[in-house]
């Protein structure tokens, strides 16, 4: 079997909605859509607490629902319940890459970012795909957690 990166996901859906490459940002303002104002603001060390706190709990409930974190500590050779979770962390420096990607035994993907109530984006790629291609936001701990469900649902 083929290894699928996270590169060549965006690239395959990119490839298949040329139209999206016009412009580098902010492309969905042509389609009259109003894109949230983007700031590179630096946030405080609350904010970021707030947010490490949030992603930890995400992580825990993710475990525990059969997601195994994919880092040298959980790759023991064995296969996971479900499937694997990688959370990125400094997606500033590679913009295209949101917060969680959920990859499922039986090959279905979920992508979606993580931000503080009133969280900025890191770059205006990840805006993009969030708000122009649709990747869900969650600033809650509930609305992940339903978020990931629904999602589910739709795999089987």
């Amino acid at each position: 079997m083929a290894r699928v990166t996270l590169a060549h996901i965006h690239k395959t859906y990119l490839d298949a909605h040329p139209d999206l490459l016009v412009d580098r940002v902010p492309f969905g303002e042509k389609e009259g859509k109003k894109l949230p104002p983007f700031d590179f603001g630096k946030p405080t060390k609350a904010d970021i607490k707030q947010e490490k706190a949030l992603q930890g709990r995400i992580e825990e409930w993710l475990r525990l629902r059969g997601y195994w974190r994919r880092s040298d500590a959980d790759l023991t050779g064995e296969t996971p319940d479900v499937g694997w979770q990688m959370h990125f962390h400094r997606t500033r420096t590679n913009p295209i890459v949101l917060d969680v990607l959920l990859l499922r035994n039986d090959r279905h993907w979920f992508e979606f970012e993580l931000k503080r109530p009133g969280g900025k984006f890191s770059s205006a790629e990840q805006r993009n795909l969030c708000c122009v291609l649709g990747n869900p936001i969650y600033t809650t701990f509930e609305s992940a957690t339903a978020g990931v469900e629904e999602w589910e649902k739709t795999c089987l």
